[in-house]
């Protein structure tokens, strides 16, 4: 074998070298990408969560405040009309309660009712 074939040899050798130690460190940035990618995406995913639980409880409170005053005008309206078809004076007030005591039911159900975070395993 001439020298001029083992200088080949070994250059093929240290270059086959430097193509494994390039591929190490591809692969090694690689996966530090994906780490930093799914830190940034489960980051993503709890802003998001904080998102939608905020918007949740706003949903949820704006129920509440939204239950009362419409039971309350809906019993009175319906009595009102009650009080037209039959010619009387008192079914609006008789109505008014009634919604004022449904809107009252739907407040304490609306409030007792658990959190979806609070059911949600861990």
């Amino acid at each position: 074998m001439s020298t001029e074939g083992i200088r080949c040899g070994y250059k093929l050798l240290i270059i086959n070298n430097q193509t494994e130690r390039t591929r190490e460190m591809t692969d090694k940035l690689d996966n530090d990408r994906i780490d930093s990618k799914t830190s940034d995406s489960s980051a993503d995913s709890s802003n998001a969560n904080s998102k939608r639980s905020w918007m949740l409880q706003l949903a949820r409170y704006s129920q509440i405040g939204f239950a009362l005053p419409a039971a309350t005008v809906i019993g009175w309206a319906f009595g009102k009309l009650l009080d037209r078809w039959l010619h009387t004076s008192w079914l609006y007030f008789a109505g008014l309660i009634l919604g004022i005591i449904a809107g009252f039911i739907e407040l304490i159900r609306v409030a007792s009712k658990p959190d979806p975070e609070d059911t949600r395993p861990s």
